[in-house]
């Protein structure tokens, strides 16, 4: 019998739902992808297609401006087959990654570097963002009077230097060059190529529900039938352009797409020897508390040694990741103690208005109490208000023509947004394939799928609630479903 606490190691076959330019994996599919993947002359060989690429803009607030910017995360994703030559790399990589994080010679690096791995808890289960979050807090308040020290690596998947990367690979398995299949995938990773989705919908007139519906009763769950229909009309197409990546620092090509499997990894080792001389000149020697998660780095120290580690967090970032540290991001924050009470205050520049309160992985520390960042409920909210128009607006139009009065389903509203979907658990929604018959036609076939809810904001909030002291995060939350009834009145009301 497996025992509660068993560690369970990650899966690098992952089958995604996702169209794209080739057909998608079935989970039936592993034992012949895992044939491909693990062929190396076939890796050596293989020529990757064009990432796909989108950009998801956010709303953020600037307080120094008092402005509301649009804050623009760039997501590249390659075809199925692609992803999991990266994915099971990325895997074997992993693996000699934890291992040289294990050396003796470095003992307490591993729990420096807190992203992009499995952590575990206690109880066996991988540790989360309010795991690494509480940390950091909760060596605050054991040191009381301290200094905590906040930098953020300007464009830091972009930037990436390309020969330090193929150096630190090479030094991890311990060659001189990289192996043939592994110098492939590093190619393909460095010198990626990729596609605007904008520009397929523009071209196309949109891979709507009916195109992509028309193909999947021929079984096919992508854009296109085959790759020679991809050639034709990408490829060749003078109306789509081809992007290539041309990213250039110091006159080197550089940058990695963040939306790889292997790009987190490839990200740790790439920062492996600024994190070691961290440890060794900064933990070692000042007694400090250093934390990294990706590009966001963490220090807590004793306050006169504040100035001095800045000064080598920026030399060593720059010489030993060829990064820079992204100025207007690099905070400095001092703690004491008040009247029994533990209090929080940034240490601001001339003209820049201070707060008393530190934030850390989408939560703010304010000494005495734990919260959510306004700006997580914000969105939070607004993706409620969308969510109901949209819903709302649907049920209206479909009244309309079908001559009836408008009817709104709650369930997945509910369960995205409310309480009610606080609760992870696995459950099976309706799906179709399209089953070709005798007479050369296609019959859709009705079956249930798997499906796993994860849980919505509320069920973060109380996740956090837990390990953090008080109830402070649980009373931000407490008013979400009066607040989801407002807005649903109000829409249905300007509906009528």
């Amino acid at each position: 019998m497996k025992p509660k606490n068993a560690t369970k190691k990650k899966d690098w076959f992952k089958p995604k739902p996702f169209p794209h330019f080739t057909n998608r994996i079935e989970p039936k599919d592993r034992r012949e992808v895992s044939r491909i993947v693990q062929n190396r002359e076939y890796v050596a060989k293989h020529a990757f297609y064009p990432l796909l690429y989108y950009e998801i803009q956010q709303r953020k607030w600037k307080r120094r401006n008092k402005q509301l910017g649009i804050k623009k995360r760039p997501i590249a994703y390659a075809t199925h087959l692609d992803t999991h030559i990266y994915a099971w790399y990325a895997y074997q990589l992993s693996e000699k990654y934890e291992a040289l994080l294990k050396d003796p010679q470095t003992k307490g690096l591993p729990e420096c570097i807190t992203a992009y791995r499995r952590i575990e808890r206690a109880n066996g289960r991988g540790k989360r963002n309010i795991d690494f979050a509480c940390e950091v807090f909760d060596e605050i308040k054991r040191r009381k009077d301290c200094a905590v020290l906040a930098f953020d690596v300007k464009s830091f998947f972009p930037t990436i230097d390309h020969q330090r990367l193929k150096r630190a690979w090479c030094n991890l398995l311990g060659a001189d060059n990289l192996p043939k299949a592994e110098s492939n995938i590093f190619k393909a990773a460095t010198q990626f190529s990729y596609v605007l989705l904008d520009d397929l919908r523009a071209v196309f007139g949109g891979f709507d529900e009916k195109h992509l519906a028309a193909l999947r009763k021929e079984g096919v769950n992508a854009f296109f039938r085959s790759g020679e229909e991809f050639r034709q009309m990408v490829v060749e197409n003078p109306d789509i352009r081809i992007y290539k990546n041309q990213q250039k620092k110091n006159g080197r090509l550089v940058g990695i797409p963040q939306g790889l499997p292997i790009s987190p990894v490839l990200a740790n080792l790439y920062m492996y020897e600024f994190d070691r001389k961290m440890l060794v000149e900064v933990v070692n020697k000042f007694n400090a508390f250093y934390r990294r998660y990706s590009d966001d780095i963490m220090v807590v120290c004793d306050k006169p040694d504040a100035d001095f580690i800045v000064f080598l967090v920026r030399r060593f970032i720059r010489k030993y990741a060829g990064l820079d540290l992204a100025k207007n991001k690099t905070e400095r924050f001092v703690c004491h103690e008040e009247n029994g009470r533990l209090r929080v205050k940034k240490i601001a520049a001339e003209g820049e208005r201070s707060k008393k309160y530190l934030t850390y992985l989408g939560f703010e520390f304010h000494g005495d109490k734990t919260l959510l960042r306004g700006s997580t409920l914000a969105g939070y909210h607004r993706k409620m208000r969308k969510a109901i128009s949209t819903i709302v607006s649907r049920s209206k139009v479909t009244a309309k023509k079908n001559g009836t009065v408008p009817v709104v389903f709650y369930r997945r509203l509910y369960r995205h947004y409310t309480h009610f979907g606080k609760r992870k658990r696995n459950y099976r929604v309706p799906a179709y394939d399209w089953i070709p018959s005798s007479d050369g036609n296609y019959y859709p076939e009705r079956y249930m799928r798997k499906k796993k809810h994860w849980g919505n904001l509320t069920t973060y909030a109380y996740d956090a609630n837990e390990i953090f002291d008080g109830d402070a995060i649980k009373r931000q939350v407490r008013r979400h479903f009066t607040l989801f009834r407002k807005y649903m009145s109000k829409k249905l009301s300007s509906e009528r």
